[in-house]
């Protein structure tokens, strides 16, 4: 079941004088997920593909000798595909940093004012996807990676 039991955003903004902060989180609780990389590139592995494969699992948490209990078969016997099956299926909690902004605020500054005829400037960071916790491993993949964005702005009002 893919549907969550329970999810949401959580948010709030925070002034203190002229400083400011935004913080915005995402949240899922309850809802499974078929974990494709766990099939394609640790389970079913090929050979070729082990020389070009960054996920440790492929190697470490496999069969390697008689006996071992690890949850993917050896190397040696990745000749044939493993069917799919509800093993590859896992929990799909998370919780999510989506976008943290801080800033500061200069509002009726005299200087400003009567030297540059502005009004207000602001000094603005925002980061996105700052940490995110899960309960599945899964892989965005090189089309869309787990990247942190960081991006700064200067606003003016004249």
């Amino acid at each position: 079941d893919e549907r969550p039991d329970l999810q949401g955003n959580i948010s709030a903004t925070f002034r203190y004088k002229n400083f400011y902060t935004t913080l915005s989180f995402r949240y899922s609780v309850g809802s499974n997920l078929y974990n494709n990389a766990l099939y394609t590139k640790v389970e079913n592995i090929s050979r070729r593909s082990l020389q070009h494969n960054q996920d440790k699992r492929a190697l470490y948490d496999r069969w390697q000798q008689p006996g071992d209990q690890k949850p993917f078969r050896a190397i040696q016997i990745v000749n044939t595909v493993s069917p799919r099956t509800d093993r590859f299926v896992q929990k799909n909690n998370y919780f999510h940093a989506d976008a943290i902004t801080f800033g500061y605020e200069l509002i009726d500054n005299p200087w400003l004012e009567k030297n540059l005829r502005i009004k207000s400037l602001a000094f603005t960071a925002y980061l996105n996807d700052m940490f995110r916790w899960e309960t599945s491993k899964t892989e965005r993949g090189i089309s869309y990676p787990f990247t942190r964005y960081i991006s700064l702005g200067i606003k003016a009002s004249f």
